[in-house]
């Protein structure tokens, strides 16, 4: 469905399932970058997990697009699944 960028009915287990493991998926990045473990000792200010799905959002899109690589420049474009169609008022 997402290669063929199908509309996905809002509320059908697939939108439902992305909507979950997305907000999972923010949630343990949220925690991951809070951990004052994680800071050594540094200045550091807590992230929100609207500010993670804003930059993962946009970090997509770039990716996407071909306009960013997350494997550097000396390999080839990352290849990612479009982003789910979904007709919302929640998006």
């Amino acid at each position: 469905m997402l290669e063929d960028m199908a509309p996905m009915e809002y509320g059908s287990i697939e939108e439902m399932s992305i909507r979950a493991a997305s907000i999972c998926a923010v949630d343990a990045i949220k925690e991951e970058m809070n951990d004052p473990e994680n800071h050594r000792g540094g200045p550091w200010t807590p992230v929100t997990s609207v500010l993670i799905d804003f930059f993962l959002w946009d970090l997509a899109k770039l990716v996407e697009n071909g306009e960013v690589s997350l494997t550097g420049p000396e390999k080839e474009r990352n290849v990612i699944l479009p982003s789910h169609r979904t007709r919302s008022i929640y998006y």
